[in-house]
């Protein structure tokens, strides 16, 4: 309402005044972004007139009483290229800050209340309209184990000495053991501690390649017992049908990138071909794990530690496992369509894609992480499976 001049005209058009919203074209695109994917709103008013969303994004948040967390997002292209620029094993720093750890809005106080467990009353309001979680509502003790847990999950998905499909093997066991533990209340730092051994995960993986090995003899799809060589091949589309082509897309690209995969890889391929053209794309692929070892660290980052709110080690790991699974299909996809080419910026693509239509709603969140605890096909057993198939 203040501004003066030629862009006041461009405000009055492109805002929803009733509903307080910026409007969008036909392809949802902000009414102030322009063909460049640059905001006119910075160029004519300057950095100081955007709105939470821009001036936060990409980064997210999380607080955990005197102690937030804050990481990029790979729903941004730029945020997703520069994470996948360095090879080096991902790192995260640790500063102290004066003054008290705020949440950034009170949209994210009524995130947590409903949907993590957290009661209402654990906030109050802050002298500037903010919000600040009681620091006698955070239980420091289980909060110092699970970044200890955290930091062992680290440790197996950036130890190098095994395969990237081998430190995801090794992960998933990891948090079913230690969800198991969770659950019966039992000391869980015996559980770390067993997992912070190079050679006794040597000897764990062992045991769990010889466990699959006769488990995978005897899963099901609908009642109909599947080949163990036929894994990937019958269950990743029904993984992708159910869980993700029902979600409410922010983009429809993300639809068709799904679609595709299915018709490329399993219908106009046999579960031969389709082993061949996996097992090309993963020898093409070994020079550049470190790709799928950052985004597993990724998962880990955002998604572990909150199970603090809701003790749900194993279903923040399950979701994590999953992502790797779905995004190395489309990738072997893209693989295919272009015959034998996949780029780092077709990885970043993906990357981008994924994260954007699943961490950006809380609809999908909770639809997803319902379904990979109520659908037994998800289960650990059978992702271990197919981890392990190749």
């Amino acid at each position: 309402k203040k501004v003066t001049g030629s862009f006041r005209k461009r405000l009055r058009k492109s805002i929803n005044w009733k509903e307080g919203t910026f409007k969008q074209d036909r392809n949802k695109r902000c009414a102030f972004l322009n063909d460049e994917n640059l905001c006119d709103m910075y160029t004519a008013l300057g950095e100081e007139s955007l709105c939470d969303t821009c001036t936060n994004y990409p980064r997210f948040m999380e607080d955990y009483g005197t102690l937030r967390e804050v990481g990029l997002a790979f729903s941004c292209p730029e945020a997703s290229r520069l994470i996948l620029s360095d090879d080096t094993p991902m790192q995260f720093v640790l500063e102290e800050a004066e003054g008290a750890v705020k949440d950034s809005a009170a949209y994210d106080v009524m995130w947590r209340t409903r949907h993590m467990g957290v009661e209402e009353e654990a906030y109050v309001a802050a002298e500037d309209g903010d919000f600040i979680l009681h620091r006698e509502a955070v239980d420091q003790d289980y909060l110092d184990k699970l970044l200890i847990c955290r930091e062992t999950a680290f440790f197996i998905v950036q130890n190098r000495n095994f395969s990237i499909r081998d430190r995801i093997v090794l992960y998933l066991d990891y948090a079913m053991v230690l969800q198991n533990a969770i659950d019966h209340e039992e000391e869980i730092s015996e559980v770390v501690a067993q997992y912070q051994k190079e050679a006794w995960l040597s000897k764990r993986l062992a045991i769990l390649k010889q466990e699959q090995n006769e488990n995978a003899k005897n899963l099901e799809l609908y009642e109909e017992r599947v080949p163990e060589t036929e894994l990937k091949y019958r269950f990743l589309p029904e993984y992708i049908a159910l869980l993700y082509q029902d979600l409410k897309h922010c983009k429809p690209t993300w639809s068709g990138v799904l679609s595709e995969a299915e018709e490329l890889l399993h219908k106009q391929k046999s579960a031969k071909e389709y082993a061949v053209c996996y097992d090309t794309f993963m020898e093409e692929m070994k020079d550049r794990s470190y790709e799928y070892e950052h985004l597993m660290s990724y998962f880990i980052f955002k998604y572990f530690l909150k199970a603090y709110f809701d003790d749900d080690v194993y279903g923040k790991v399950l979701l994590s496992v999953m992502g790797f699974l779905v995004i190395r299909e489309l990738g072997v996809c893209q693989y295919v369509k272009q015959n034998g080419v996949f780029t780092k910026q077709d990885q970043q693509e993906l990357y981008h894609l994924y994260s954007r239509e699943l961490e950006h709603s809380e609809e999908n969140y909770d639809l997803i992480m319902d379904l990979l605890h109520t659908e037994h096909m998800c289960n650990g057993h059978y992702l271990m499976a197919l981890l392990l198939e190749g």
